[in-house]
């Protein structure tokens, strides 16, 4: 695929069109051109050792010299400040879900005339991230899809095979409960909004889009109300148990050898070893069980490195942040010393070399991780105002854990809450299935 835009005129004549009023100074979002002479750059990132590969950098290229500002993940909004005011990084990482809204506000300079064919480098749902309307709006860095962390040892004295299938995935659950009444095959977090991302990825859920000159919202789908039903009736059935992610109640169930299970993300996999340390060799790694007819996986959301629209120098802040996540010599150092799995296809070929790791038995995780972020469904689309939609549906889930709420309906109030807000942007918003789109924005 090649990604070969003008300017970002595409993705700015659509936003013209969709907004209520203009988007004021988005046109002047992308200067064009290298700078002659030297050009310092700054990069603001939450990586571990990641200033490694910016050394690396500086030390194969003359011109260009990059300069590393550590932050963390919660300094996002003050990175959103500095770039309304004309300063901040030029390159810094961001959650892809919010690439959209820093398109949108015009935060990010659109970089497709800089990146080229990139868009081959890395995995199409990853690419799908930080390209839509016509533009390119980011380099994507890393990934964290699905899979599925089990005892084997407790499988083993249970008899339970592994489950491939949500189906089959329930049968075990019953099991579990049938062997050991105070035990549960998992447990279903009440407060990770992007546990349940992974989820309704996997379905084949779209979430959001462009069609036309509208924002999609496609929340409450077929697809999603599947994934929301089929919980539900574990939850209903007592067939899991609701435990806050990383809290300790979840760790002493863990301990305690009442959770079999946990459905996580790739880098879940050292929060586990650090936090019940003493059951090393007796976890390992699966597939995370799919639906009938699919083998489709989801993600847990990974983040990408965006160029700010006040930096003057675009061209040469697209180059460091594709070689940051393309050069191989860059990509080792975030997979062996950052612990990330890569969204560049070189980055997961050579994350799949890695050795067995000895809390798994030495395991080769590293291939299931692989092998999970080569299946992830390709429908989902992050959109604006995804912030919105996970403080919905996060401040529903603890209702759905207490019983006074059920997911089916949770869902719907997420889509009623996110097209309310991004009508109130003045974005023209389309949802599946009805006649018309919702919104004043000009189509």
């Amino acid at each position: 695929m090649h990604i070969r835009t003008s300017g970002g005129r595409a993705l700015r004549a659509l936003l013209a069109a969709v907004l209520l009023t203009v988007v004021v100074g988005l046109a002047a979002c992308a200067p064009a051109g290298k700078t002659a002479g030297s050009v310092t750059l700054t990069f603001a990132s939450w990586v571990p050792d990641i200033e490694r590969a910016v050394q690396k950098w500086n030390a194969t290229h003359d011109r260009v010299t990059v300069r590393y500002q550590a932050m963390s993940g919660d300094d996002q909004t003050k990175v959103q400040t500095a770039i309304d005011a004309g300063a901040g990084p030029d390159v810094t990482q961001i959650s892809q879900f919010l690439v959209p809204d820093y398109a949108i506000s015009g935060r990010a300079a659109p970089i497709g005339d800089y990146v080229g064919d990139a868009a081959g480098r890395f995995s199409p749902a990853a690419w799908k991230s930080v390209a839509f309307g016509g533009e390119v709006y980011g380099v994507p860095q890393d990934t964290g899809p699905t899979v599925l962390y089990y005892r084997k040892d407790l499988f083993a004295e249970y008899g339970i095979t592994v489950p491939r299938t949500w189906q089959e995935f329930r049968a075990a659950a019953e099991a579990v409960r049938r062997a050991d009444p105070g035990a549960r095959l998992t447990a279903l977090p009440p407060n990770d909004e992007r546990w349940w991302q992974g989820l309704l990825w996997q379905s084949g859920t779209q979430w959001s889009g462009i069609k036309g000159q509208s924002w999609v919202a496609a929340i409450d789908t077929p697809a999603s109300q599947r994934v929301a039903r089929y919980w539900q009736t574990l939850l209903d059935e007592d067939l899991v148990v609701p435990r806050q992610a990383y809290g300790p109640a979840t760790w002493n169930a863990i301990q305690r050898n009442e959770i079999l299970a946990l459905s996580h993300a790739s880098w879940f996999s050292e929060v586990l070893a650090t936090n019940a340390a003493d059951q090393a060799g007796k976890w390992a790694v699966a597939p995370i069980p799919t639906w009938e007819g699919s083998e489709a996986t989801g993600d847990t959301g990974g983040s990408a490195n965006i160029v700010s629209a006040a930096s003057d120098h675009p061209r040469e802040a697209a180059e460091f942040a594709l070689w940051l996540n393309t050069d191989p010599e860059s990509l080792r150092i975030l997979i062996h010393a950052s612990g990330l799995l890569p969204a560049a296809t070189t980055g997961l070929d050579l994350a799949a070399a890695a050795p067995g790791v000895a809390y798994f038995g030495n395991q080769r995780i590293n291939r299931l991780f692989v092998d999970a972020a080569q299946r992830l469904s390709t429908r989902w689309s992050y959109g604006p105002g995804m912030e919105h939609s996970y403080a919905t549906f996060n401040g529903g889930l603890a209702d759905v854990a207490d019983g006074r709420r059920k997911l089916p309906g949770l869902m719907t109030e997420v889509q009623s809450a996110t097209v309310a807000l991004l009508t109130a942007k003045g974005l023209s918003v389309t949802v599946p299935g009805t006649a018309k789109s919702s919104g004043g924005g000009r189509r």
